[in-house]
This record gives C-alpha cells, structure tokens and sequence, in this order.
C-alpha cells in the first residue's frame, strides 16, 4: 500500500483542489454579482436620471418622515415666539403712542392725529392685514373664531396642509 502525501495543514491534495475550486467558483459568483449590481444601478441611473431611483428616493422619503415631527415641533415654537413678540409690540407701542399724545397734549404741543402718523397708521393696517389673513385662514379650516388662542399657529396649521 501506498501512503497517501499530506498536504498543508493535514488535508490531502484533493482536498486542497476542491478547496481551491470552491475559492475560484466564490469569486467568480461575486464577479458576476458586482456586474448584476453595477449594470442594474447604471441602468436605473438612465431610466431615472438624478434623484430619481426609486430606491433612493424611498430611504429620502423615509428620513424627511422621520425628521417631519421635530420641524413641526420647531415651526410651532418659531410661531408661538412670533406671536408673543407680535402681540408685546402691538401692547408696547399702543401704550408708548398713548403715553406720547399725553406729554405732547401737556406740553402744548399739537397732537398728531391717527391719520397724519403714518408710521403708526402702517403698524395698524399691518396688524389689522395680518388678523384678517389668519381669520380667512381660520374659517377655511372651520376654527371657531371666538377660540384662536394664537393667531400665528393657526395660520401656520391652515397652510400647511394635512398631517401625516
């Protein structure tokens, strides 16, 4: 009888060729899968120029959805402070104007009227322009008008259309 020869690592030499084959046959499949993957990401590339790969376009869809909550919660915010500083200015220079025509009627100045001050007559049609727009808004959306506890999240809500 002949003594077969051991190979590297005590596997015999027909072992060590169907290990080798397997090793080639492995490299050849992921050859022809980075081919199957190049081709059809080339192909999808002609078929939907830029972003429009569906695939991307899903995982795009998915992020924008998962930030969507923390931007409305942001833009809620933003509009509240809006609000409070809308709502101080028209509290602040009403009352500084009150205050003004006060002095200028003791010092015997002549007092401007609400209609010669244009500064002041354009803060009111502002204010004024900007109460009818979230009222209009309001009443598309079926808010109660007598309930608008802060205009300018009401108007953001209207515009923005449906939540998801």
């Amino acid at each position: 009888m002949e003594r077969m020869e051991i190979g590297f690592g005590g596997m015999d030499g027909g072992v060590q060729s169907a290990l080798k084959s397997l090793d080639s046959h492995f490299a050849m499949a992921d050859a022809r899968l980075q081919w199957v993957h190049q081709k059809l990401a080339n192909e999808f590339e002609g078929t939907y120029p830029g972003n429009g790969n569906p695939l991307k376009l899903l995982a795009r869809t998915e992020r924008l959805q998962d930030e969507l909550p923390l931007l409305r919660e942001e833009c809620d915010k933003i509009l509240a402070a809006k609000q409070n500083l809308i709502d101080l200015a028209r509290t602040t220079l009403v009352k500084n104007r009150t205050l003004l025509r006060q002095l200028q009627g003791r010092a015997g100045l002549p007092v401007t009227s609400d209609a010669d001050d244009s500064i002041y007559s354009s803060f009111v049609k502002t204010i004024e322009e900007w109460d009818q727009q979230v009222k209009a808004n309001a009443a598309v959306t079926d808010i109660d008008q007598s309930e608008l506890p802060d205009l300018n999240l009401e108007l953001f809500r209207a515009n923005r259309g449906p939540t998801w």
